[in-house]
């Protein structure tokens, strides 16, 4: 009879300390010393308020004015397309911090340019919010919307992190 292959004292301490690393970073006390542990996943949240604009690129070129009123809070933020840069931002907000235009395309062709998404600060959680988009003279997007926001723990319910969030989508006219 053929002898099965033994592993070596020091062969099964390494593999014993390597589970014990690893599950070290991966669970936590269970619901007692008889219980299972507890493992957490490292998915990753965000806090806060999104509109997704739709289209999020291929806008025309011209000056653009985004008013957002988020309950008592007025913003006014203006930007040019085509984005003349990928260094800097071409979004300009006041007051600065409250909401944050993403800008998309700058290392593509000019057509490509555009606006696809505000995202709020994390900690203003607003019932109401009016978003008007306008490129010079015309309006392209209105929309008023009433956010609902949503506790989440992407990892389960005894894992952090925990993350309130809201999310909306305005259509916007780049005819």
């Amino acid at each position: 009879m053929p002898s099965q292959p033994r592993a070596t004292a020091s062969a099964r301490s390494v593999t014993v300390a390597a589970w014990l690393i690893l599950g070290a970073g991966c669970t936590g006390s269970g619901p007692g010393p008889a219980g299972p542990p507890r493992v957490c996943t490292l998915i990753g949240c965000d806090d806060g308020l999104k509109i997704d604009l739709d289209p999020g690129s291929a806008w025309p070129a011209g000056a653009y004015r985004f008013t957002v009123q988020a309950d008592d809070t007025r913003v006014v933020c203006s930007a040019m397309l085509p984005l003349t840069s990928c260094a800097g931002r071409a979004v300009v907000c006041e007051p600065r911090g409250v909401v944050t235009i993403a800008e998309s395309g700058c290392a593509l062709p000019a057509a490509s340019h555009g606006f696809p998404q505000i995202a709020f600060d994390a900690k203003l959680r607003p019932q109401r919010v009016e978003v008007t988009i306008e490129r010079g003279d015309l309006r392209v997007a209105r929309a008023e919307l009433a956010p609902v926001f949503e506790t989440s723990r992407p990892n389960g319910a005894d894992c952090p992190p925990t993350c309130t969030a809201a999310r909306a989508l305005v259509a916007v006219d780049v005819r």
